[in-house]
């Protein structure tokens, strides 16, 4: 099991925010760069499964982009992606997510980058870690509590929202 942090972006870099609309689009990366440990049908799969999980306890809605810009992005990346944030490589940072924010002058807000190099469905469940950087993505901090999938340290499979995630979530979007 892979025992690493979860996220790149420490908590000075969480600036507040949530989306403005509750209906949101989301699109899974470049579709002509491809994974060797899933295929893309499997990824999106994984993607649809996480933003659900999110969808159930709250108003939010999310709905797979065909094309172009979409609300969220999904991407497997490189160490240096552009974004002022490089990864490690494997067995470091898993991924990072940009919450919702002018900050970003809304480039960057709503992306959510996995780390192309970690073990993924190996030493790392792909699941857990979207579900997280997906609550990044729609504004949510880290938790303290450790049974909390918005934990920052990554402690193995986890695809349970707990009390203080759906109290965060309800406290941005309301309940279902």
């Amino acid at each position: 099991m892979h025992n690493g942090v979860y996220c790149g972006h420490p908590e000075a870099f969480t600036i507040p925010g949530k989306w403005e609309k509750t209906d949101l689009t989301w699109w899974l990366g470049d579709p002509y760069k491809p994974l060797k440990v899933m295929s893309r049908k499997y990824q999106f799969g994984l993607v649809k499964q996480a933003l659900e999980k999110w969808g159930k306890v709250s108003s939010l809605t999310f709905k797979a982009a065909m094309r172009g810009r979409a609300d969220l992005y999904v991407g497997f990346v490189g160490r240096d992606h552009d974004d002022g944030s490089p990864f490690d490589g494997p067995g470091g940072v898993l991924a990072h997510a940009y919450i919702p924010s002018d900050a970003y002058e809304h480039i960057l807000e709503g992306d959510i980058h996995m780390d192309e190099e970690e073990q993924w469905e190996v030493w790392v469940d792909t699941l857990t870690v979207l579900i997280h950087e997906a609550g990044h993505a729609l504004g949510i901090g880290h938790s303290a509590d450790e049974a909390s999938i918005m934990y920052p340290w990554y402690k193995g499979i986890n695809h349970n929202l707990g009390a203080d995630d759906i109290a965060a979530i309800q406290a941005l979007y309301g309940g279902a």
